[in-house]
């Protein structure tokens, strides 16, 4: 099988538990597929400014999709290869619809994650890990409204997250955004939703990417285990998701292999990309 690029989800499939570091076994591997001239692409919910050190440190990783498909950079020049915005209307009509006295809004432009003043201030109100509080404070960037931001800031919005849902408002905000045609709604772990424009996604990205290098569906392979990863392994011609994904990224996917933090990613690189 001859495999010229691999889509790597991060959160949940190829990085281990702390969201940051992956093992020794999987940075072997991913510089093994490298070596063999293989393409290594991390697609992401993740903003660029916010793709760990493990992974772009690693020599050879030239192309990163993120913010679930919205934006496609050249790692070497740092230039944008692909883009697909949300529209400020859709935006307004989001920010009028989600409860923002109850839920965390984190507003995605331009590698950088914009939040309301107020809701920063009050932090630990949310239902944030404990551990997150203090790296949360250190990546936002502090704006009075973001209606106000919107109005002045329109352009190059990437995703709209909400990190940490209330349990109790969880199914009803999901079933209200869902019937909004003009977005795309995904998850990536139980208690986010992430909004993108509707045509944004990751099979979307990872399509115009593989156009751009010229490289065949059939030669693709993706690793991902959650919401946001089902268009990119529907799309890939090998597809993957690992034990700990959740049921529809399983349903997409060819197989299944082992959990994120039992080198499930290397292993399935292993059997079809390096073994062959």
């Amino acid at each position: 099988m001859n495999i010229q690029l691999i889509a790597l989800d991060l959160d949940g499939t190829t990085l281990q538990n702390d969201h940051l570091s992956i093992s020794p076994k999987t940075q072997r591997v991913i510089t093994a597929a490298i070596e063999k001239g293989i393409l290594i692409v991390p697609t992401t919910g993740r903003l660029n400014s916010l793709l760990p050190q493990s992974i772009v440190n690693i020599n050879g990783i030239c192309y990163a999709i993120t913010s679930n498909g919205a934006v496609t950079y050249d790692l070497r020049t740092g230039k944008m290869i692909y883009s697909n915005f949300m529209n400020r209307e859709v935006i307004v009509e989001l920010l009028d619809l989600i409860p923002m006295d109850k839920v965390l809004v984190e507003l995605f432009k331009d590698g950088r994650l914009f939040v309301e003043r107020k809701c920063l201030a009050n932090l630990s109100e949310h239902p944030v890990p404990f551990m997150h509080l203090e790296f949360l404070k250190d990546i936002h960037v502090p704006v009075d409204s973001l209606r106000e931001f919107i109005h002045e800031n329109s352009d190059r919005i990437e995703k709209i997250n909400l990190p940490y849902v209330p349990v109790e408002l969880r199914n009803s905000l999901w079933r209200q955004l869902s019937s909004l045609d003009s977005i795309s709604l995904t998850s990536s772990v139980p208690d986010n939703m992430e909004i993108n424009d509707v045509k944004a996604n990751k099979g979307a990205a990872l399509q115009k990417l593989c156009n751009f290098l010229h490289i065949p569906a059939k030669n693709v392979m993706a690793i991902g285990d959650g919401g946001n990863d089902i268009e990119m392994l529907k799309f890939a011609g090998v597809s993957v998701a690992p034990e700990n994904a959740v049921e529809e990224a399983k349903t997409a996917a060819m197989e299944i292999t082992l959990a994120n933090d039992e080198d499930g990613a290397a292993l399935a690189i292993e059997k079809y990309a390096l073994k062959n």
